[in-house]
């Protein structure tokens, strides 16, 4: 199938300077009975990827489906029984939860659980970091929606319709020139964004390759100009002025991530291309 040789190709990407792999969310579809069952899915797919990237630190968000089951509340229970004491085994540091934070030399990371936010604990995980040389923010859900008629609502604090939380989140990542790094949309997007006195980048990764279509990288819309022409909802109003550039395409494959003082940049790779289709610029 094409997801093996995706994760194959993908492993490929991995060299003595790789610090970290990570992989967006939704690790496994969800829909079980019970902890038990839950636990052994998120188990099976996670040693898959980790047998597959080797002794690089493996990271991983918690998505939509993998808080999903018969009783949501028991995926939760699963997910918390489980994946922060992989965590804090692959990092090497306490994790107690859905959220949380580290470094890699200068950089600081915060991973944020769009599922049931706790804005409080982000706010303070975001404040911590604020010495650091990049903060990147690995999310599952993007902060600036999807443009999607059907699944619009699918950002941080969307579905709830919170603004005053939503503006708080995105002014607080603004303030720290927050990069983005999420998925949940199945598009690969890039989204540049200035406003709330800074910016924030906001890259969106797809590992859905669901046909040959989408092994190839293919440019659907292109330019500010371009967000929010699909769905067309009143809710893209708030986003738009601040937008400086934005792609939006379907295809689906691996992304290095390049980090030094020099920049930030994501080089994409289609299907298992062995060669990069596109260099994003996040900074």
């Amino acid at each position: 199938g094409r997801a093996p040789r995706m994760v194959k190709r993908a492993a490929c990407l991995v060299d003595d300077n790789t610090r970290l792999v990570y992989q967006t969310g939704d690790i496994i579809q969800g829909d079980t009975g019970s902890v038990d069952a839950h636990i052994r899915m998120l188990d099976d797919a996670y040693g898959y990827l980790k047998e597959a990237f080797g002794d690089v630190p493996l990271v991983t968000v918690a998505g939509n489906h993998d808080m999903r089951a018969k009783s949501d509340a028991e995926a939760r229970e699963a997910y918390l029984k489980y994946m922060p004491s992989r965590m804090a085994g692959e990092l090497g540091k306490p994790v107690d939860g859905v959220n949380f934070s580290f470094r890699i030399g200068p950089d600081a990371y915060v991973v944020v659980d769009f599922n049931k936010p706790d804005d409080d604990k982000v706010a303070q995980l975001i404040e911590e970091a604020s010495d650091a040389r990049y903060l990147f923010v690995l999310i599952h859900c993007p902060v600036f929606p999807y443009d999607s008629v059907k699944y619009y609502r699918w950002y941080y604090h969307g579905k709830d319709k919170s603004r005053e939380a939503r503006d708080r989140m995105r002014r607080l990542l603004a303030e720290h020139n927050a990069i983005v790094l999420c998925g949940h949309s199945h598009t690969t997007e890039f989204l540049d964004w200035y406003g709330d006195g800074g910016r924030i980048t906001q890259m969106t990764m797809n590992s859905v390759w669901r046909n040959d279509e989408t092994g190839v990288y293919t440019i659907e819309a292109e330019g500010a100009a371009e967000y929010g022409k699909i769905c067309g909802q009143a809710a893209f109003d708030e986003f738009r002025s601040g937008i400086r550039a934005y792609s939006h395409s379907y295809a689906a494959g691996s992304y290095r991530m390049n980090v030094n003082d020099g920049g930030v940049t994501v080089d994409f790779y289609p299907g298992d291309s062995t060669r990069a289709a596109h260099r994003f610029v996040l900074r």
